[in-house]
C-alpha cells in the first residue's frame, strides 16, 4: 500500500516536472520570479508585477476581546513572488516566448532555464530595444532603487516618446 502511494506521487512529481520543462504548454504554469526578472519585466514591457497584501485591522473590544474590523484593514502593493506564464515556443538558448496570463495574454520572452522553476528575466522581442531604449537599460544596469511601479512608468513614458518619432 505505501508502496503504491510513493509511487502514485512520484509519478505525479515527474508529470508536474514534464509540464514545466515541455517547450511548449497546453496550461499555464505558476513560476517563481526575482527582483531581477520583475525589474525587467517593468522595463522592457510595462507590466508591473505587484501582489495585493492586506493588513488586517484589529482592535481590543469590550472585555478586552481581540476583534477585526474590516472597513480599517489597509491594502498596499509588495512586489510578487511568482508568475503564471504558458510557453508557446522556444527562442533560443533558454527563452521562450510565453503569454502572460495574469496580464491580459500578452505575449513576451522570458528566459527559464529547463529544470528550474525560476523565471530569470524577461528580454525584449526585438533587438532595436537596446537602440531605441537605451536610457531605460541604463537605468535596469545602475539597479537604481525604484519600485516595479515606476520602472513601469518610465516604459510606457518613453514607448510614447518612441512613436513620436
Amino acid at each position: 500500500m505505501r508502496r503504491a502511494a510513493a509511487q502514485e506521487r512520484l509519478d505525479k512529481k515527474r508529470a508536474v516536472e514534464a509540464h514545466r520543462d515541455a517547450d511548449q504548454q497546453e496550461q499555464p504554469y505558476t513560476y517563481k520570479i526575482a527582483r531581477y526578472g520583475n525589474e525587467t519585466l517593468a522595463v522592457r514591457y510595462g507590466v508591473a508585477n505587484l501582489k495585493k497584501v492586506v493588513d488586517e485591522y484589529w482592535y481590543h473590544g469590550k472585555g478586552g476581546v481581540p476583534r477585526r474590523n474590516p472597513d480599517r484593514d489597509r491594502t498596499r502593493y509588495e512586489d510578487a513572488e511568482t508568475i503564471t506564464l504558458k510557453k508557446l515556443r522556444p527562442a533560443g538558448s533558454g527563452r521562450y516566448e510565453v503569454e502572460l496570463v495574469d496580464f491580459g495574454g500578452r505575449v513576451a520572452v522570458a528566459e527559464v532555464r529547463p529544470g528550474s522553476e525560476v523565471v530569470k528575466a524577461f528580454h525584449p522581442i526585438t533587438d532595436s530595444w537596446f537602440d531605441d531604449c537605451a536610457a531605460l537599460e541604463k537605468t535596469l544596469e545602475a539597479g537604481a532603487t525604484f519600485t516595479l511601479k515606476e520602472l513601469a512608468r518610465f516604459h510606457v513614458q518613453n514607448a510614447v516618446r518612441v512613436q513620436r518619432r
